[in-house]
């Protein structure tokens, strides 16, 4: 599996009717929402705006959004290109605007399908790498410095202050032994991070 590095977009005409599509790299459906109102809201005079998503990083999800279109159309045919591209982490829109010619069901398929081609032939491709999801529990008096450093060098996902201080990050996985071995170092201890999973994300 891959994704892309940043948003690509891809535009022609068919029977007078406006193709616009677009790729984003994305993590959540939260992510895909937001990225899907954006378009609808800068489209807002536009026929349909479909979508299709994969994600498996953080998220595991799959879908298909025709809106409007007939049945399995539009955002099946978006979303059959992704997988033949084996690509996650990813949403793709497109934008059509009517020309006032009919298509048809099969025309549409197509449609749909080479907007999507296109900008996946234009996307500069990410290569997959192993990251650790780590935990980090420490007194509070150590909190302001170790914090510090994980902002640094990890990216830091949640942070919480209580009888004690816990950190969720993520890191590289060929770097979680030096962090961990750092902050041993910083808090004089032998403190231990522990990994909870490690995961695949597309960078």
């Amino acid at each position: 599996m891959n994704s892309i590095r940043e948003i690509v977009t891809s535009e022609w005409f068919i029977n007078k009717s406006r193709f616009i599509g677009f790729l984003a790299p994305v993590q959540t459906m939260t992510e895909v929402i937001a990225f899907v109102n954006q378009l609808r809201e800068e489209h807002n005079d536009a026929s349909h705006v479909c979508f299709a998503c994969i994600l498996s990083s953080f998220e595991v999800a799959e879908k298909a959004i025709d809106d409007g279109e007939p049945a399995k159309t539009a955002g099946l045919p978006m979303l059959e290109i992704l997988k033949k591209r084996q690509l996650t982490d990813i949403v793709a829109v497109v934008v059509r605007y009517f020309g006032g010619i009919k298509l048809g069901a099969g025309g549409l398929i197509r449609a749909y399908a080479k907007t999507v081609r296109i900008c996946v032939d234009k996307a500069n491709l990410t290569n997959p790498s192993i990251y650790d999801e780590c935990r980090l529990e420490i007194e509070i008096e150590s909190s302001g410095a170790i914090g510090s450093y994980l902002r640094s060098v990890a990216d830091l996902t949640h942070e919480s202050y209580a009888e004690k201080a816990v950190y969720l990050f993520l890191c590289p996985k060929d770097k979680t032994n030096h962090i961990s071995e750092e902050i041993k170092k910083r808090m004089a201890s032998d403190q231990q991070v522990e990994i909870i999973r490690s995961i695949v994300r597309y960078l």
